[in-house]
C-alpha cells in the first residue's frame, strides 16, 4: 500500500513536469497487493494516454544493459544525467532505513 501511495504522488508530479520522461515498471505481478492498490487508486492505468507501461519481464531483459543506471540512497557520489540512459528506482519502500 506504500508502494502505491507513493507512487500516486509520483503520477501527480508527473503530470505537470515541463519535460516528461516514459515511466516503465518491471516485473509486474498483477495479483500482487500493490498492483491491485495502484488499480484501485487510478483506474485508467492501462489506457493508452496514460504515462506508464506495465511490463511483466525485467528490466534486464527489457532495456539495453549498458544504458541502466540503477538509482541507489547508497550512492557516494553525485549522478551525472543522461537524457539517453535508462534510470532505475526501486519501488518497495522501507519505512526505517538508517545509514552511516
Amino acid at each position: 500500500e506504500n508502494a502505491a501511495k507513493q507512487l500516486i504522488h509520483l503520477f501527480f508530479f508527473y503530470k505537470y513536469h515541463q519535460d516528461p520522461y516514459d515511466l516503465h515498471f518491471c516485473n509486474v505481478n498483477k495479483e500482487s497487493d500493490c498492483i491491485k492498490q495502484l488499480y484501485s487508486y487510478i483506474p485508467t492505468i492501462e489506457e493508452p494516454d496514460f504515462p506508464l507501461t506495465l511490463h511483466e519481464g525485467s528490466y534486464l531483459d527489457i532495456f539495453p544493459k549498458e544504458k541502466i543506471v540503477y538509482l541507489t540512497p547508497h550512492c557516494k557520489t553525485d549522478l551525472k544525467y543522461s537524457h539517453d540512459d535508462i534510470y532505475i528506482i526501486g519501488c518497495m519502500v522501507d519505512k526505517v532505513i538508517k545509514y552511516e
